[in-house]
Parts: C-alpha cells; structure tokens; sequence
C-alpha cells in the first residue's frame, strides 16, 4: 500500500511541472505568478524612431504648401512657407491691378487717337506703364513658382536627412604629414586629409 502511494506521489509531482511550463494560461498549477513572469521577461519599452518618406513628404507640400514641413515636424518653416505665399500673392495682384488700370486707360487713348504713328503723351506713357505692370506680374508669377518648387524640394530634403545617418563612423580626419620632395635629403610637410566611411 505504501508502494502504491509513493508511485502515485511520484506521478502527481511529476504532472505538475509539465502543465506549468505548458502554454496554458489559465493553469491552476502554474509555480511562478504571471504577472511576475511577464515582468522579468520583458524588453524595456522603447519609443519607436518615426520614419519619414521623403516621397510622402514631397507630395504632401505639392499639393498643399507647407504640408510637407508639418509632415516633417518642422513647424518654425511655416510662417516663412505662408509668408512667401502671401507675399507672392500680393505682388501679383497689385501689378496686375496697375496692369489692367494702364492697359484700359492706353486702349482709351488708342481709340481716341486719329494718328497711331504720333500717340500724345499721357497715351504713350500708358503704354510704358502697362508694359512695366505687365513684366513686373509675371516676373513674380515666375518666382512663386520657383518658391512653391522649393517648398517642395525643402520637405524632400528635410524628410530625407532625418533618416541619414551620421554616427561616429563617417568623419573627415585632418593629420599633419611629412612628404618626401623631388629633392634628396629634403622633406616638405602638409596636411592629410581621411575620409571614413562605414
């Protein structure tokens, strides 16, 4: 009867260890606290590194200005970004408004001139003006073309070099060095220049 209780004994200890390390988690016979397990066991929670597309980053600042630099978290950009673009927009319809009062008040003297060979003068410096106004707008619609292209060029390279990498690795290393000349028995010195890559 003893026997029997010892091997019995043996078969029930030897049971529980086998259902502790199963994957059962609702195992009554667990040795070791889940709560205490998932503690130790654990990596330290790190914050994750943002990734930025730089393709991402260009489209959004074409179709919206300054949606690339938010994109890119590089918030001080947007009063310049906005500024350019009102800035911009002021030029434009200031000369166009001197454009269109100049050519108006240039085809009322056209029309009112019997001799288009010899225009009086308040006509011909009408002519000068539209000219001017004219040349002067589309100047400036051809530079906020140029500045909405950079907006979108700066988003690209912004997003692009947050995810450069710079470590210890990539250095330029500047070494004084001494070099033999075509001279015998003479020396000249210099500098040497080392570029490291990864």
């Amino acid at each position: 009867m003893r026997l029997v209780f010892l091997i019995g004994l043996f078969c029930i200890s030897s049971s529980i260890p086998a259902r502790s390390a199963s994957a059962d988690s609702l195992s009554v016979f667990s040795s070791v606290d889940s709560l205490e397990k998932n503690t130790l066991s654990s990596p330290i929670i790190q914050k994750k590194k943002r990734i930025y597309n730089p393709d991402r980053a260009a489209l959004l600042a074409a179709v919206v200005p300054g949606l690339g630099q938010i994109y890119n978290r590089k918030y001080w950009k947007l009063p310049l970004v906005y500024g350019g673009v009102v800035g911009f927009y002021y030029w434009i319809s200031y000369n166009h408004k001197f454009y269109i009062q100049f050519r108006d008040l240039y085809l009322e003297g056209l029309l009112s001139s019997k001799n288009l060979q010899n225009l009086d003068p308040v006509t011909a410096r009408a002519k000068d003006l539209q000219n001017f106004y004219r040349r002067t707008r589309d100047l400036a619609i051809i530079l906020s073309g140029v500045f909405y292209l950079l907006t979108i060029v700066d988003a690209y390279a912004d997003a692009h070099f947050r995810s450069f990498d710079i470590t210890e690795d990539l250095s330029l290393h500047i070494n004084p060095s001494i070099q033999p000349t075509l001279f015998p028995n003479q020396w000249g010195s210099g500098l040497t220049f080392s570029l490291r890559f990864k």
